[in-house]
């Protein structure tokens, strides 16, 4: 498993994401990032779901916790 922190950067809070056997997110990359109410944090590549809105976000992952 892997873990990281939080840390405080000007007004924002940021997340390092650790690499995993080689495998690292590429730099500059945008994403669609989704809350959820159990404190989940989602990220999806902006690039692969163009149409994606918080209330199609909502219901996958509604469906997915089922």
């Amino acid at each position: 498993m892997l873990k990281t922190i939080t840390r405080l950067q000007g007004d924002s809070v940021m997340v390092e994401l650790p690499s995993n056997n080689g495998i690292m997110l590429e730099p500059d990359q945008e994403y669609i990032v989704v809350y959820t109410q159990d404190g989940t944090i989602i990220l999806v590549p902006a690039n692969e779901a163009p149409f994606l809105e918080m209330g199609t976000a909502k219901v996958a992952i509604q469906k997915t916790s089922i």
